[in-house]
C-alpha cells in the first residue's frame, strides 16, 4: 500500500513538472520582444514592461511587488545573477 501510494504521488509530480515545463516552452516560443533591465524599477520602467513580452531583470535591485505586478500583467520576468 505505501509503495502504490508513493509511486502515484511520483506520477503526480512527474506530470505537473512536464506539464509546467511545456506551458513554459509555449510561452517563451511566444516572445516577441524583451528587455535587460539591471537597476532598481521607476514608473517609467514598469508603463514601458507592460508591452514587453520578456523582461531580465537584477532581482537584488527589483522590489518584489514589482515583478509580481509586471507578471501579473503577462510578461515573463528572469532574473539575472552575476557571479562574478
Amino acid at each position: 500500500m505505501k509503495k502504490q501510494v508513493f509511486f502515484t504521488v511520483i506520477i503526480v509530480l512527474c506530470l505537473v513538472i512536464v506539464g509546467s515545463t511545456a506551458a513554459q516552452a509555449k510561452q517563451l516560443a511566444n516572445v516577441s520582444s524583451y528587455r535587460y533591465y539591471l537597476d532598481k524599477e521607476t514608473p517609467q520602467m514598469m508603463k514601458k514592461a507592460k508591452n514587453i513580452d520578456m523582461m531580465v531583470i537584477e532581482p537584488l535591485e527589483m522590489n518584489k511587488a514589482a515583478i509580481k505586478k509586471m507578471q501579473k500583467q503577462g510578461t515573463l520576468v528572469f532574473g539575472y545573477v552575476n557571479a562574478m
